[in-house]
């Protein structure tokens, strides 16, 4: 195989036409990637060809054997993907996020507001965002301030900043391993 570089240069008004002519290949080459490639193929295949073999032998051996998984039913409250859940378990569900899980994990993407109709009230969501004091401002002198908590104001974080988050999660952990692995409880 024969590769050809056409180069054009100008130098004062004259173009010079260079041409380089090269035999790159030779037909020991080409036959040495010839069976480099079928040897690709052929590998490719044959792994192919084992690993479906190989998860058809599985399935057979799982088959033959019984032990296939089969789905409980539950007594869910609801009857399907587009079925609505049980307000009253959803308002219990909120209030031991409330007592239990908002001291370390918080939802700030939900508002007080989401919860009228589902949960709550609008009454009843008024006083539970009442209660919270929601930092506000800036007030005249560019102060920030308290305030009780609206319908559409998001719910608090329990840490003011994500990095004081990590820092607790870390303190955590540390006292966790501390218990566990040195003293043994």
């Amino acid at each position: 195989m024969t590769s050809t570089i056409l180069c054009r240069t100008s130098r004062q008004n004259q173009q010079i036409l260079v041409y380089i002519i090269r035999n790159s290949s030779t037909s020991s080459t080409q036959t040495s990637i010839r069976w480099k490639r079928l040897a690709y193929q052929l590998g490719g295949g044959l792994l192919t060809v084992g690993s479906l073999g190989y998860a058809w032998a599985h399935s057979q051996a799982l088959h033959a054997s019984g032990n296939k998984a089969h789905l409980v039913p539950l007594p869910w409250s609801f009857r399907g993907p587009f079925d609505s859940l049980d307000h009253a378990s959803v308002r219990r569900g909120f209030e031991v996020y409330k007592q239990v899980c908002a001291a370390c994990h918080s939802m700030k993407f939900l508002s007080y507001r989401h919860l009228v109709g589902v949960t709550h009230t609008e009454a009843e969501a008024k006083a539970l965002a009442a209660q919270d004091q929601i930092t506000d401002g800036p007030d005249d002198q560019g102060n920030m301030f308290q305030r009780p908590g609206k319908l559409t104001d998001y719910m608090p974080a329990p840490y003011p900043n994500d990095k004081v988050s990590t820092l607790n999660y870390f303190i955590r952990k540390e006292i966790r391993f501390f218990l566990v692995y040195i003293l043994g409880c």
